[in-house]
């Protein structure tokens, strides 16, 4: 394909408001900084990397100089919709103004990197899928890719936040005809285990010899 856009979704790092289910574990400010390593993580696994225009897409005003001096004002964008689901049409049209197709990924899913976005462009570069989807182990996905135009059935009527996301969104596609492929499920960050999960993978991909540790 000609040209293509990521866009990485991210809640602003309001205290007490983001990675709520970690509070009580890990404290109001404890899940404040697994929340903020992650934003950081994404941007090192896909901001400095060249092949891919990469964006980021926060949820909130209120971190703007935080965004701004990890990522360049540039490549900072503001989320415009009363749900997920339509702040990610939004964009997605956005994105598909200048770029043949877009990726969008969760900053919370550190599980997602450069190759899988690569696959699933690939994916998408076939002239019989009009989406492709990257499977979340708690029943959403953590990946969604799409070109024009934007099927409008992909974003609406779905319970944003709960474990029948990718099964709402499996049918809605289904009814409406429009193809798809789907990618090996991958984790995000949302409850205490996966906090584990991420310690070792920062341990082993050495992230945090450059500031990114949460322990």
């Amino acid at each position: 394909m000609r040209s293509a856009r990521l866009l990485i979704f991210a809640k602003t790092p309001l205290r007490g408001q983001v990675k709520t289910r970690l509070n009580q574990e890990l404290g109001i400010d404890g899940a404040l900084a697994v929340h903020t390593s992650l934003i950081e993580f994404a941007w090192q696994e896909f901001g400095r990397q060249q092949r891919l225009r990469t964006e980021m897409w926060v949820s909130h005003p209120g971190a703007e100089n935080y965004f701004k001096d990890l990522c360049g004002a540039d490549n900072v964008h503001q989320q415009v919709g009363h749900d997920l689901g339509a702040r990610m049409q939004h964009a997605a049209e956005t994105a598909l103004k200048t770029s043949d197709s877009v990726v969008i990924v969760g900053a919370d899913c550190p599980s997602v990197d450069t190759a899988y976005v690569q696959q699933a462009l690939s994916a998408l570069a076939a002239p019989d899928v009009d989406v492709v989807l990257g499977p979340a182990e708690d029943g959403g996905y953590v990946l969604v890719a799409l070109k024009e135009p934007v099927p409008g059935c992909l974003f609406q009527d779905i319970d944003w936040g709960s474990d029948r996301v990718l099964a709402q969104t499996r049918l809605a596609l289904r009814k409406n005809g429009v193809r798809w492929r789907e990618l090996s499920p991958r984790w995000d960050v949302d409850r205490p285990a996966d906090v584990q999960r991420y310690r070792q993978l920062l341990r082993s991909r050495s992230h945090a010899e450059v500031g990114l540790q949460i322990d």
